[in-house]
């Protein structure tokens, strides 16, 4: 069994996070030995607060710039002012769920 709880931001979703970072990471990596060409891609994140929490605490550990973050305007307050504080840009929307299935649809194998 897995305790969670000591995990940096006290969830499951640390992990998410780290593998986020790291290939992130790599990707600025690449970008500065001239691998990737072009601008930067803006980085961004839909999350209800746990995902969002545990990626600004790992981009902020390592120094990495903070990606934009989406939140449905029934986020409770508290989780909202908390995002508000450690994020640069939040946004909220009325439409989550919507924009959800929408991009779980067009990212389905049958839609490429």
């Amino acid at each position: 069994m897995k305790d969670e709880s000591v995990n940096p931001t006290g969830t499951h979703k640390d992990r998410m996070a780290w593998k986020i970072v790291c290939e992130y990471r790599n990707f600025l990596i690449a970008k500065k030995m001239g691998l990737v060409k072009g601008p930067l891609p803006q980085f961004s994140i839909i999350s209800s607060g746990n995902a969002a929490i545990a990626l600004a605490y790992f981009l902020e550990k390592y120094n990495l710039p903070k990606p934009k973050i989406l939140i449905d305007d029934d986020t409770p307050s508290k989780i909202r002012s908390y995002l508000k504080k450690i994020y640069y840009e939040v946004y909220v929307t009325d439409h989550l769920d919507t924009l959800v299935n929408f991009l779980v649809f067009i990212s389905s194998p049958k839609m490429r």
